[in-house]
């Protein structure tokens, strides 16, 4: 191997093993964050809808409760339903506003996803309200940082294998989500292009540093 080779991947590793250790950190203290930020949510919803969801039902029944409900509309990062004792939907929260008809990456929402969290209060005719916590937002905002990391830095460079399926296509939606975001298919090379392709994989490092 080519002495500037050998160089270009210590040079690679080092960027590697610096970006992963950044980009874990903050996937580290995103989910935490996310995970505090829906717990706390739910429980405050949980504290401040319940009294009013049984003050309400006990004093007008289901559908008093479904009047104040939809007065109330969406509930931040919480969903609200309700249902009769026989289980139909009387109703459903209204989905967020903000950062509306956007969602993080599958991947990145899995990654983050916090413990469920959920909280029913039944009503005296067997009507129920559960109010369940809804992360999405939260997540968004996450990977939305994340991808800011890429102000702070230069334009990332994905190198992905072309036979590793799963990563080329995060790759590809990676790309697509990070203003300035290249990416790199190696064909013939499949999840550890450093081994299978050290020359190629050095020169594509070198070439974006």
């Amino acid at each position: 191997m080519k002495l500037r080779t050998r160089l270009n991947l210590v040079l690679t590793g080092v960027t590697a093993v610096f970006l992963a250790v950044l980009v874990a950190d903050e996937i580290r203290d995103a989910r935490s964050s996310v995970s505090e930020e829906i717990e706390a949510a739910n429980r405050v919803a949980g504290q401040v809808l319940g009294g009013l969801i049984l003050t309400y039902a006990s004093s007008g029944g289901t559908q008093s409760v479904a009047d104040i409900l939809r007065q109330l509309g969406h509930v931040r990062a919480n969903d609200v339903t309700l249902r009769d004792a026989s289980g139909r939907l009387v109703y459903h929260s209204p989905p967020p506003i903000y950062k509306a008809g956007r969602e993080a990456p599958a991947w990145f929402t899995h990654l983050l996803a916090p413990a469920p969290a959920r909280q029913t209060f039944t009503l005296g005719d067997g009507a129920q309200v559960v109010i369940e916590a809804q992360p999405s937002r939260a997540i968004l905002d996450a990977w939305d940082d994340l991808a800011r990391l890429n102000d702070l830095a230069l334009p990332p460079t994905l190198i992905v294998g072309e036979l590793d399926a799963k990563f080329r296509a995060i790759g590809q939606e990676m790309a697509a989500r990070v203003a300035g975001a290249r990416l790199c298919c190696v064909s013939g090379a499949g999840h550890a292009v450093h081994l299978e392709r050290p020359d190629v994989f050095a020169g594509l490092v070198a070439g974006a540093v």
